[in-house]
C-alpha cells in the first residue's frame, strides 16, 4: 500500500513540473488535470515521459526559447511526415512521432478542463 501512494505522489509531482515546464519552454499554460502522460520512451541511460495536452493555442501566443528553438508552426501529420522525410524535423523527435502517433491520433481524450 505505501508503495502504490509513494508512486502516486511522485507521478504528481512529476506532473507539476512538467506543467512547470510547458509554461518554462512555451509560454502555454497547462495545469495537472490538463496533461495525461501517454507513454514513457526509454533508451539506454534515459527516458522520457510523453504527454499530451489537447487544446487550442494560438501559435501567436507560443513563446519560443531562444537557446533552445528556432521555429514553431502548427502541421499536419502529412506535412510532419513530409518535413521528416525531407529531414527538416529534429530525428528524435521524429522517431518518437513516427512510434506514437497511432496511440495519440486514436486517444479520445479531450479534458474539460483546458
Amino acid at each position: 500500500m505505501g508503495i502504490y501512494r509513494r508512486r502516486d505522489a511522485c507521478r504528481r509531482e512529476h506532473t507539476a513540473l512538467r506543467c512547470q515546464g510547458a509554461k518554462e519552454e512555451t509560454g502555454i499554460a497547462a495545469s495537472e488535470s490538463a496533461l495525461r502522460q501517454f507513454a514513457t520512451y526509454q533508451r539506454n541511460n534515459y527516458f522520457q515521459d510523453l504527454f499530451l495536452l489537447n487544446r487550442d493555442v494560438d501559435i501567436a501566443d507560443v513563446i519560443l526559447q531562444p537557446d533552445e528553438t528556432i521555429a514553431a508552426q502548427w502541421a499536419s501529420v502529412s506535412e510532419i511526415l513530409h518535413m521528416i522525410g525531407k529531414g527538416e524535423f529534429v530525428h528524435s523527435a521524429g522517431m518518437r512521432f513516427q512510434m506514437y502517433r497511432e496511440l495519440v491520433s486514436q486517444s479520445t481524450w479531450v479534458s474539460s478542463k483546458c
